[in-house]
């Protein structure tokens, strides 16, 4: 049995927005009411797992975004030598940077 202690809460909510819940709770096989807890936990980033996860993902998609850039821009001959440079240090230095 669960030492967590629940309450109800009420929301008002577009009839458009109920029928997507009861249908994507009926896909997953799971009740609204849990649906919609699941998605409060992990907006709301009550859930460390959840929020490392999502962080992660965040940026994982920032640099796949930032490599399409790159490889679709051509990088002029000059620049080529710096570059390098930067990632050797890059590779070197084994702090952990956030991009």
């Amino acid at each position: 049995m669960s030492t967590t202690r629940v309450q109800t809460l009420s929301v008002r909510v577009p009839a458009t927005l109920v029928q997507a819940l009861q249908e994507t709770a009926d896909q997953r096989g799971i009740l609204v009411s849990e649906l919609v807890r699941s998605a409060l936990l992990t907006h709301l980033a009550l859930d460390p797992h959840t929020r490392h996860l999502a962080t992660v993902l965040d940026e994982l998609v920032q640099i796949r975004a930032l490599l399409v850039r790159l490889l679709d821009t051509p990088l002029p001959a000059a620049d080529v030598e710096p570059v390098l440079a930067v990632k050797k240090e890059f590779l070197l230095d084994p702090r952990p940077r956030r991009l």
